[in-house]
């Protein structure tokens, strides 16, 4: 996809769910998983990362995408499956 030189690389995933305080939440073995994104410019893609968080039935998944601002998501599980 070519963007403009003034667009940033990010893009918002319109399919993230939100988590109140989560980083009080443990972090858990990675698990490694395909997850389903829906980009705001680049439509839905399935990509690879790792599920280290969860708060049923939300899952934080990081993957290294520069797409994503932070690094990482919160996903609802449906959009998750294990590799």
């Amino acid at each position: 996809m070519r963007r403009d030189s003034d667009t940033p690389p990010w893009q918002e995933v319109l399919n993230r769910r939100y988590v109140g305080r989560q980083h009080d939440l443990p972090e858990y073995a990675r698990i490694q998983v395909v997850a389903l994104i829906h980009w705001e410019r680049d439509g839905w893609e399935l990509l690879e990362g790792l599920c280290t968080r969860w708060k049923v039935p939300l899952v934080y998944i990081g993957i290294p995408d520069a797409r994503l601002r932070h690094g990482g998501v919160w996903l609802h599980a449906n959009d998750v499956r294990r590799r």
